[in-house]
């Protein structure tokens, strides 16, 4: 009997080649590409509450996974995600939350991030 071999997106395929290959002489790329080539089940998921804990006002952070609706964000701040759902989108808009994919992160390349994950 063959093994089931389950298939990720191509896009997020695409984007874990293009982080490997900036995460050569970038250690935070290096990083994103191995969260994001773990199996589905593994990857990271935040809520917002857990966001607006970890952080302070007007901080640049990073998560190499998905951002799930539950509570608040009570402060602005600027976030490159890799998912995001529509309902926490919404609350991070209202909060005056900035939020960016990861081919912005490529392009901008900010100082000082926090990976949260």
């Amino acid at each position: 009997m063959a093994k089931k071999v389950l298939k990720k997106e191509i896009g997020t395929i695409l984007l874990v080649d293009k982080l490997k290959k900036i995460g050569r002489t970038e250690k935070l790329y290096a990083v994103l590409a191995k969260y994001l080539s773990r199996p589905k089940q593994k990857q990271i998921s935040i809520n917002l509450h857990k966001l607006s804990r970890k952080t302070k006002e007007n901080q640049t952070v990073v998560i190499p996974g998905k951002i799930l609706s539950v509570g608040n964000v009570g402060h602005k701040l600027t976030v490159y995600v890799h998912k995001v759902s529509f309902t926490a989108m919404e609350k991070l808009t209202k909060a005056g939350c900035k939020v960016h994919s990861f081919e912005k992160l490529m392009d901008d390349k900010p100082k000082n991030t926090i990976l949260i994950g």
